[in-house]
């Protein structure tokens, strides 16, 4: 039962995180904007704008910073 556990905590506190990370930087720096619009439903309007400086400079930042937190409370 502990060895489940154990898998259990690494996969919800590590591999999550770092896949959420991955997808924020293959979304914000990798796809192209007009995937990402057609993707979305948007035009480059102001929300699409927001959208895409949140998934490039925010979210990685912020999951990032879950993540350091989660690994210096072990």
């Amino acid at each position: 039962m502990g060895y489940v556990v154990t898998i259990d905590f690494f996969v919800v506190n590590n591999l999550i995180l770092l896949s959420a990370f991955c997808i924020t930087l293959f979304v914000g720096w990798v796809m192209s904007t007009e995937a990402t619009q057609e993707e979305l439903g948007l035009s480059n309007t102001l929300g699409y704008r927001s959208w895409h400086f949140i998934m490039r400079y925010l979210a990685p930042i912020a999951i990032f910073l879950v993540a350091a937190v989660t690994i210096l409370s072990y």
